[in-house]
């Protein structure tokens, strides 16, 4: 999804990318969060695990233009490496369009990251947005 160059093109661009980030589903296992809707069944287990917040990112598709699977495994795979090195706890993820219109997005859900260090990981893979979440509240949608 490459965005346009005209300033009208370029709105029309933003809201519709704003748009399918907030009708995206964000899947961990059993969890699925969507944006601005509550999330009780990952408040449980959080509640369980003794974690206070998470967030979803993938390092997939920089700047929403798709690139080939393998190069998206290896961003993937670097991620992951990097977030066993901060030592955080996660669970592998995915952001899935429910209509189908974008392919699905693997990344990780990962439980009680430093903000500041989420959103520079999440601009180091150049990604636009994360999905932010507290417990006993709803995941919200962070654009960088």
């Amino acid at each position: 999804m490459s965005p346009p160059h005209n300033d009208k093109s370029l709105k029309e661009f933003d809201q519709q990318l704003n748009d399918a980030y907030l009708r995206a589903e964000y899947w961990a296992g059993d969890f699925c969060l969507k944006i601005g809707h509550p999330a009780p069944k990952l408040d449980a287990w959080l509640r369980a695990h003794g974690h206070s917040h998470y967030a979803f990112i993938t390092p997939c598709n920089p700047r929403s233009q798709v690139i080939s699977d393998e190069k998206n495994t290896e961003r993937l795979n670097e991620l992951r490496d990097l977030l066993n090195m901060f030592r955080l706890d996660f669970l592998p993820a995915t952001g899935r369009d429910p209509q189908g219109e974008w392919p699905d997005e693997p990344g990780f859900l990962v439980f009680d990251i430093p903000l500041s260090v989420l959103h520079d990981v999440a601009r180091g893979y150049e990604q636009n947005a994360v999905v932010e979440g507290r417990l006993r509240g709803v995941p919200l949608l962070v654009w960088l």
